[in-house]
C-alpha cells in the first residue's frame, strides 16, 4: 500500500519570510544584504498554541483515512488536546496582555507565529539561518540598549556564543529557549513565562 502524505500546515496562515523577516524595526542596520531577496514562508507554525489546534485537526482526518475503525478513539483525544490548547491559549493571552512593552529579542527567528498571536514584535539576530555581520550585531545591541532590553533568548539547537556574546554587550543575560518542546502544553508556558518576565 502507499503511504498517506499529510500536509500538517492546511488551513494554517503562513507567514512569509520576505514580509516578517527578522529585522523590522525600521533601521537600515544590514545595508550590506538590501536587495536580498527572501523566499518561502516561515516553517515554524507550531509555536502558536492555534495552529496546534488547526495541525491537531489535520492529523486526526490523516489517521481516520488510514484507521477509520479507531475514529471514535481518536476523537477523543482531538477533543481532550484541542480543550488543553484553548487554556493554555487563555492562560498565554492572560499572561500577556497587559505588557506595555512587547518587544522580544532572540537569536534565532523562531518566534514569528507565536508573536503573532500575542500581538509581540520578535527582534531577531539570525536572518536566513546566517551569523549576524559585525554591523548587524551592532546595530542590534545598540537597539537593544535604546530599548532597555536586558535578555536575549537563544535556542540550545543552535550555536550561541553570538547570543553570549550580545548578552554581554547590553549588559543582560542570555536565556535559552527551545522551539521543540517536548512536552507541549508545559513547555510552551513555561516559554510565555520567560517571555513576560523580561516585559515588565
Amino acid at each position: 500500500e502507499g503511504m498517506l502524505l499529510l500536509d500538517s500546515s492546511k488551513n494554517v496562515e503562513l507567514i512569509e519570510i520576505a514580509e516578517d523577516s527578522s529585522h523590522e524595526n525600521g533601521d537600515n542596520e544590514n545595508e550590506e544584504d538590501e536587495g536580498h531577496e527572501h523566499s518561502g514562508t516561515d516553517p515554524h507554525i507550531w509555536l502558536s498554541p492555534m495552529n496546534a489546534k488547526i495541525m491537531a485537526q489535520n492529523i486526526y482526518e490523516g489517521l481516520v483515512i488510514i484507521d477509520p475503525e479507531n475514529e471514535k478513539y481518536y476523537n477523543e483525544n482531538l477533543i481532550d488536546f484541542k480543550m488543553e490548547l484553548d487554556m493554555l491559549d487563555s492562560r498565554i493571552r492572560n499572561m500577556l496582555s497587559g505588557l506595555a512593552n512587547r518587544k522580544v529579542l532572540v537569536f534565532h527567528p523562531a518566534w514569528t507565529y507565536f508573536a503573532r498571536e500575542y500581538g509581540l514584535e520578535q527582534i531577531a539576530v539570525e536572518e536566513d539561518g546566517k551569523e549576524p555581520t559585525l554591523k548587524s550585531m551592532e546595530a542590534l545591541i545598540n537597539q537593544a540598549k535604546e530599548l532597555d532590553i536586558k535578555v536575549i533568548f537563544a535556542s540550545p539547537e543552535f550555536d550561541i556564543k553570538s547570543a553570549e556574546v550580545i548578552a554581554s554587550e547590553i549588559s543582560g543575560e542570555m536565556v535559552l529557549i527551545s522551539p521543540l518542546p517536548r512536552d507541549y502544553i508545559s513547555d510552551m508556558e513555561k516559554i510565555a513565562r520567560a517571555f513576560e518576565s523580561t516585559m515588565k
